[in-house]
């Protein structure tokens, strides 16, 4: 789950204006793009504000550009999509998928379903740790681009 331009969970607090929030392994996480603000050494020792802001500098991202692109054209996908038949069909996607599947060949398999709801499918499943494709996070994603069920123990792609 994430979630942009957030609101301050307490709002007695300042807010240093986080750009996101999420959730990564379990654990809420609140973002912000930029540097890091500079503390002044001769200042009193602050506690940090509760929770704490993860800082990310804009030139980190340029190394996850394509896979960043990716995802801003895959998430309009996933609009309405979270109903419980809709749901089955993801399911049944990803056991379908082999290790070597791609967006078509899993669109061929279920020929008897619009195409559209099969990568809708692939694609909420990906957003949801279901399914990995190292194929996204190097190149332009299309119906060629690779994916694959996770496996148990395997790193999560898309955290």
């Amino acid at each position: 789950r994430y979630c942009e331009r957030p609101t301050w969970p307490d709002e007695t607090e300042t807010s240093p204006n986080p750009d996101f929030w999420a959730i990564r392994d379990g654990s809420e996480i609140w973002l912000a793009l930029g540097d890091a603000p500079q503390c002044d050494p001769n200042a009193a020792s602050v506690l940090p504000p509760l929770p704490s802001i993860d800082w990310v500098r804009a030139d980190a991202l340029d190394q996850h550009r394509i896979w960043i692109q990716n995802w801003l054209s895959l998430l309009p996908y996933l609009g309405a999509t979270s109903t419980p038949s809709f749901d089955s069909l993801v399911a049944r996607v990803v056991q379908a998928a082999d290790p070597d599947s791609c967006f078509d060949d899993l669109e061929r398999q279920f020929s008897a379903t619009d195409p559209l709801l099969i990568r809708t499918a692939v694609i909420a499943a990906l957003h949801q740790g279901l399914m990995v494709s190292e194929d996204l996070q190097h190149q332009q994603w299309g119906r060629s681009t690779r994916v694959s069920k996770l496996s148990k123990g395997s790193p999560h792609a898309t955290r």
